[in-house]
């Protein structure tokens, strides 16, 4: 990976932002990474904030051969349809066959989401509530990319930028809305964090007597885990304060996952 060195440039509002290098591809052909590029200055362009994070990851050509976590639980996985995922390591792997094959704006969005799973530092949140597993990881993935979609779908909507779109098929917060639902049942925030997803549909398991959900024991990281994620915490602190204090923002769900833990 290139060496985060740190730039500075204009933003949108006129203040000057801090970003770190965009990040160099690894294990893609060279129009495959020259699109990687792009999407990472893309997005850097339409919303500084987020250059701040680029010295966090490194983008690799996804390994298509390797099984999907998640397979033995939703069926049939076709590999290729797999687009992105990042591991807490910063390790962000793209699918260039698919990522090839989208606009420029959801390009952007896509690198746009797999950075806000790393700043959600979300295995913390699943440890703490004693989960493990895939199965767990599944629903609680579901739970955070409805969170970060619909922050991401808000921008647009609130005419902040039409050059950060995502593409068709997304997981939003009304398809969550139609898991464990009966008569009566309160509706899905419009935005909650991923934990508050994952909670409120626990809340409905219980609700509908469908068994008692144990509490579980918090896992403790590993220390290794621990020290990757002060330095995460550290830019992603960076990254919300700048954005409260924008007020481009003002009112918008992305203002609202800035404000959160």
């Amino acid at each position: 990976m290139a060496d985060a060195v740190m730039g500075t440039g204009t933003g949108t509002t006129g203040g000057t932002m801090v970003f770190a290098a965009i990040p160099e591809p690894d294990g893609f052909d060279e129009e495959s990474a020259r699109l990687v590029c792009a999407a990472f200055e893309d997005l850097r362009e339409e919303l500084p904030e987020f250059g701040r994070t680029f010295g966090l990851v490194r983008p690799v050509a996804i390994d298509l051969t390797a099984p999907s976590p998640y397979e033995s639980l939703v069926g049939d996985v076709d590999a290729s349809d797999r687009i992105a995922q990042i591991e807490p390591s910063g390790r962000m792997s793209i699918n260039p066959d698919v990522f090839s094959g989208m606009l420029p704006p959801e390009r952007a969005a896509v690198v746009m989401h797999e950075l806000m799973h790393l700043l959600n530092m979300e295995i913390l949140g699943r440890y703490a509530r004693g989960l493990r597993g895939f199965q767990t990881a599944f629903g609680w993935n579901m739970c955070a990319d409805a969170s970060i979609n619909a922050a991401i779908r808000d921008l647009a909507a609130r005419g902040i930028t039409a050059t950060v779109t995502l593409p068709e098929g997304c997981i939003y917060p009304e398809a969550l809305d139609e898991l464990e639902h009966y008569d009566g049942a309160p509706s899905v925030p419009a935005w909650a964090t991923a934990g508050g997803y994952y909670d409120f549909l626990r809340a409905r398991i219980v609700h509908k007597g469908l068994g008692r959900i144990p509490e579980l024991d918090p896992i403790e990281p590993s220390p290794e885990l621990a020290e990757r994620f002060e330095k995460v915490a550290m830019v992603a602190r960076d990254v919300k304060s700048a954005i409260l204090a924008n007020p481009r923002y003002r009112g918008s769900y992305l203002a609202d996952w800035s404000r959160s833990d």
